[in-house]
């Protein structure tokens, strides 16, 4: 009889997972409640897609279902919207064509915080003070964070530059004149929030002897 056409299948074994990047996150510290992130992946032939999970979530989250637009485009955007105060986690898994999944995957952590430092002044001096200096000890809702002075209405001070520092903090003012002073300490949290009610402290430097 007459041979039948012939016919040629083409297939490729793929076992070898692909590795997920996270090549574009929000700040560590940030007051935004929208996070938006670039997933990427490598090891990857033709198209991919990714699985998330976003904090406490036991399941995955299915990416994309239409792959083929990875083979276009770097990575995928991925926005979050409308998220809580506090700390975050989102955990990513990249899967290929093949079904592999990243089983390592990528994770990224960042805290959102939208509430301003409330600044606290500790201890002062006393309320009547025969010294030319003056000694603070002060304190913020915050674990970390920086803070400035001003002195009788004068200009703002930094003693520790922008650092961040955790509480308590102490600081000095010193060649006082004789009469009464006026101390305003504003915190700031690591997001730039600012104490909007700075922290206030008066007190009288008497030099005179009886």
């Amino acid at each position: 009889g007459n041979e039948g056409e012939q016919e040629e299948f083409l297939w490729t074994v793929d076992t070898t997972p692909p590795k997920t990047v996270i090549k574009q996150a929000p700040k560590r510290f940030t007051k935004s409640k929208v996070a938006i992130f670039a997933i990427s992946a490598t090891g990857v032939e033709g198209g991919w897609t990714y699985h998330y999970q976003l904090n406490s979530e036991k399941d995955w989250t299915q990416g994309p279902t239409d792959t083929r637009a990875s083979q276009y485009d770097d990575a995928y955007q991925m926005t979050l919207k409308d998220m809580m105060e506090g700390p975050q986690r989102l955990s990513v898994r990249a899967v290929d064509m093949a079904g592999n999944i990243d089983k390592t995957g990528a994770t990224y952590q960042w805290t959102i915080h939208d509430q301003p430092a409330d600044t606290v002044i500790l201890s002062g001096p006393n309320e009547m003070s025969n010294s030319h200096t003056a000694v603070f000890s002060i304190s913020s809702s915050e674990t970390w964070f920086s803070y400035a002075y001003r002195l009788d209405g004068g200009p703002v001070q930094r003693p520790e530059g922008l650092k961040l520092v955790s509480a308590p903090a102490s600081f000095n003012v010193t060649n006082l004149r004789e009469g009464n002073h006026t101390i305003m300490v504003r915190a700031t949290d690591v997001t730039g929030g600012e104490d909007p009610t700075p922290a206030v402290y008066r007190w009288y430097v008497d030099l005179t002897p009886p």
